[in-house]
């Protein structure tokens, strides 16, 4: 092989090796997605969120005998103080939740209870607003997860001081008032006092 030949050959092989290392650096996990600054985010249920920035940090296994919310639930429970964490374990129990939630299809409303746990308070009032968004996907259970989910944010808008918000929020639970559903029932009367309490 002639000089000329061998040197093309040294480059090419370079170039190859550099766009291999660069893909390769450059592709997020399973289950992520990761735009041009590299921001991941994770989707579970149709819901898109951005994962933390802890979230590479925090360890914890998540056991494939996990087969229902009720064994996630447990599992979180036993494992870090409370089903929703403490504020010691808060992050753990919060990617357990995802993990889990991702690989079981559940709609990621714990996500915005362990934000909670952690003190996080808008990130849940966020969250519990964009799943209110996407309770329409949830078929029989949709209704449950509106008045649910506004409800919290409610709350959550409440010990933020956002009594405005907070009012939206509880207003659209109270709506509810009256449902021949026990639970949803419960959650919307609470609500309406709630509500009458800021003023409304």
């Amino acid at each position: 092989m002639s000089k000329s030949k061998i040197g093309i050959f040294i480059v090419f092989s370079l170039s190859i090796i550099s766009l291999f290392l660069f893909t390769c650096k450059s592709t997020p996990g399973t289950g992520f997605a990761a735009g041009g600054d590299e921001t991941k985010t994770m989707t579970i249920s149709g819901y898109t969120f951005e994962l933390p920035s802890w979230w590479d940090s925090v360890r914890v296994d998540v056991p494939a005998t996990l087969q229902t919310e009720n064994d996630v639930r447990d599992y979180v429970g036993k494992q870090y103080g409370m089903d929703t964490g403490t504020k010691r374990t808060w992050k753990q129990a919060f990617k357990v939740w995802a993990i889990a939630s991702q690989r079981l299809n559940l709609f990621p409303v714990y996500l915005a209870h362990c934000y909670k746990s952690g003190g996080e308070l808008e990130k849940a009032a966020k969250i519990f607003g964009d799943l209110y968004g996407l309770a329409g996907t949830q078929g029989k259970n949709k209704d449950w997860y509106r008045v649910y989910l506004s409800y919290n944010a409610g709350e959550t808008y409440a010990e933020l001081g956002d009594n405005d918000k907070a009012k939206d929020w509880f207003s659209r639970a109270a709506r509810y008032t009256g449902s021949s559903d026990s639970a949803i029932s419960y959650y919307a009367g609470v609500a309406a006092k709630r509500l009458k309490a800021l003023g409304k």
